[in-house]
């Protein structure tokens, strides 16, 4: 049969420490996507509330831009200029 091990008061101490700081990851990561989705939801309903055809390419333009933005190293600036590669209008 296998026996328990006991923590050592270094081993606990470490211990919780890593679940603290886990815990403040999960804390700001559920922060972040709550943001990034209230902010979605907002451009969403600007799209769809839209009176004119050129009011509603911008929101989608600045829908497109903003997904695309979670994406790690892009910023808006070079979302705009990947877009401008592709063909689409990013201005």
């Amino acid at each position: 049969m296998s026996e328990l091990k006991v923590l050592t008061a270094d081993e606990l101490i470490l211990l919780t420490i890593a679940v603290f700081f886990v815990a403040i990851l999960f804390v700001g990561l559920a922060n972040y996507l709550s943001q990034y989705i209230e902010t979605l939801n907002d451009l969403r309903r600007f799209l769809y509330n839209s009176d004119s055809e050129e009011e509603y390419r911008y929101w989608k333009r600045e829908l497109r831009i903003y997904r695309l933005c979670i994406i790690p190293f892009l910023t808006p600036k070079r979302v705009k200029k990947l877009l401008g590669f592709f063909g689409l209008k990013s201005e």
